[in-house]
């Protein structure tokens, strides 16, 4: 778990370099949430924060990752997580946005 910002961030040129270079090494096609999946996204993570009683204070859903600021509690935050990736995961698996053979 990192906590804060590395001192040294690379720029977003090289960042887009680098995804470019990686694009024939990966296994799997990079995929980027579209404005149509965040519902269901976040719908998720409203069941899970529901279900578990965990409280969220913030949460931001990007085009290629999510941020959360989640209260402590009595579940690690390993476990937490994987919670989150794994309701949303299934929901949009269900709904046919994302195939079963892909990672998500």
């Amino acid at each position: 778990m990192h906590f804060g910002r590395k001192k040294v961030q690379p720029s977003a040129r090289d960042i887009r370099e680098f995804q470019e270079r990686s694009r024939n090494a990966l296994k799997y096609e990079l995929l980027k949430f579209i404005l149509s999946e965040y519902t269901a996204i976040a719908d998720s993570f409203a069941e899970v924060i529901r279900n578990h009683s965990y409280t969220c204070y913030a949460c931001v859903i990007m085009p290629d990752h999510i941020h959360m600021l989640i209260h402590k509690h009595k579940d690690q935050a390993e476990e937490m997580l994987d919670k989150f990736q794994n309701y949303s995961r299934s929901r949009l698996r269900t709904l046919g946005i994302r195939a079963a053979d892909h990672p998500v």
